[in-house]
């Protein structure tokens, strides 16, 4: 069977990619578009109004542990964000995943699919269904298991819960 993929860049030139079905759309964001929430998981940048709902955005380099490269590159990441949103079986479960770049729509067999190293991190491991090696290796995200990770939303529910206290 073949599957399309959405695939994107981050930190370090790691290139990860999702299924198109679970993809939602692209948004270009200016840093002052996210509204940081105190007390949530660091990878949580904040919450930005997408049509009119709040939508909850995340770095996806920091979401699988990737170091930060340089001052000067996380200067060039705050000029503008560019987040792709991902869904999956559950329509109101959405999230706004910020990347480095974008690549593409590459096609890929499920043959092509291969299992991935056992020395890479847990994290990689928890999030991902395999990997491919084209002209680079393409780590193939499961966006469900993002959606779905206890480490953010452990977060999201706690500062929805304060929030609902203080109120």
């Amino acid at each position: 069977m073949i599957t399309e993929y959405f695939c994107l860049q981050l930190r370090q030139a790691l290139q990860v990619a999702v299924p198109v079905s679970s993809t939602l759309e692209v948004l270009t964001l200016m840093p002052n578009q996210i509204c940081a929430i105190p007390g949530v998981d660091p990878v949580l940048q904040g919450v930005v109004n997408w049509r009119g709902k709040l939508l909850w955005s995340l770095d996806l380099s920091d979401f699988l542990g990737l170091r930060i490269e340089s001052a000067d590159a996380k200067q060039a990441i705050a000029s503008t964000l560019t987040a792709i949103v991902i869904a999956q079986d559950n329509p109101t479960r959405q999230l706004a995943c910020i990347v480095s770049s974008l690549r593409g729509v590459q096609e890929i067999l499920d043959s092509q699919v291969q299992p991935i190293a056992t020395h890479l991190p847990s994290v990689v491991h928890q999030y991902s269904n395999g990997i491919v090696s084209l002209d680079s290796p393409l780590l193939l995200l499961n966006p469900s298991a993002i959606l779905n990770s206890p480490r953010w939303q452990y977060s999201v529910t706690n500062s929805l819960y304060s929030f609902r206290q203080i109120h």
